[in-house]
Parts: C-alpha cells; structure tokens; sequence
C-alpha cells in the first residue's frame, strides 16, 4: 500500500494545484502532467531515449525541460524536442500539440494514427478531434480527459490508476 501511495502523490497533487489559466505556472504544472503522463501509459518496446515532442507553439519554455532533466520512462533517459514538422513526431513517445495547431488536429491525429505515440493537447474539444489525453482548466484546476479508444488503436495502453483519475474517458 505504502509503494502504491507513493506513486500517486506526484499526480494527485499536481490535481490538487490551483492555477490561473495563461499563467506560467498553469504550463510548468502541464509540464509535470505530461511527465507524469508517462509513467502511466506502457509504450511498445522501443530502445533508446523517450522523446517528448512539441509539435507548434511551445507554452513550456525551459520548464518541461528543467522537469525531465535526470528522469527517466522505463529505464529509458527523457529528452524534449521542439519539432517542425510532424514527421519528427512519429519517432517520438509522447508528442504535445501546441495551440497553434488546434485547426490542423484532426489532420495531425489522423497522420499519428497507429503510430505508438501519445498524443496530448489542450486545445478545446482535442479528444474529439482524435487526440489521446486533453488537459484542461477547470476551477482554477488543471484536469484532463482522455480517449482511450484512440490509444488502443495507437497500441498504448493507459494504467487504470490513469484512467480513474480523469474527468472523462471515452472508450
């Protein structure tokens, strides 16, 4: 119980944080989700460094990279890549959709699919438009909502512990 409680603590108080939304502190918080979003999630046997990718404008600055500095995904070393295409995308482990591209998602996603990537937004309505988790403010709290369907025909699978703690999943 005592393991079980330590791998939560992370998570639930990162639920438990308030933020405003735009504020630098609501993206070093989405920072942390997103690397807590990988400790949840097994990805299929791939070797080398787990790239985090941001695809678009980045909201993070230095913080996802200060965030993953010595961490690791499965014994794996964490790098973050600011990518210019989508292409640099598919060879990564989790790629996050910047605002600027919340019109082109149903493509982007479309162009992911099958692809052993997670895909993450929080533009409004993401999960509709085929990507995986949204993260949203809600209350002054970051939450997020997840479309497991799209991630199992990414072959990902989300931990349960994951997927109970969302506000919404779609199957």
């Amino acid at each position: 119980m005592l393991k079980l409680t330590r791998l939560f603590v992370p998570l639930l108080l990162l639920l438990a944080s308030s933020v405003r939304a735009g504020s630098s502190s609501e993206y070093e918080l989405k920072a942390a989700f997103l690397y807590n979003f990988t400790k949840y999630v097994d990805f299929p046997g791939e070797k080398g460094p787990f790239v985090i990718g941001i695809l678009g404008d980045d909201p993070f600055g230095s913080a996802i990279d200060n965030i993953v500095q010595g961490k690791t995904v499965n014994g794996r070393s964490i790098i973050v890549k600011r990518l210019k295409s989508e292409a640099e995308g598919k060879a990564c482990g989790l790629v996050f959709f910047g605002a600027d591209q919340s019109d082109k998602l149903s493509h982007l996603t479309a162009a992911f699919k099958g692809s052993p990537a997670l895909t993450v937004s929080d533009s409004e309505g993401a999960i509709q438009k085929g990507v995986m988790i949204e993260l949203i403010v809600e209350q002054n709290k970051i939450r997020f909502e997840i479309n497991n369907g799209y991630a199992k025909a990414s072959h990902l699978s989300i931990s349960s512990k994951l997927l109970g703690l969302a506000k919404q999943v779609i199957q």
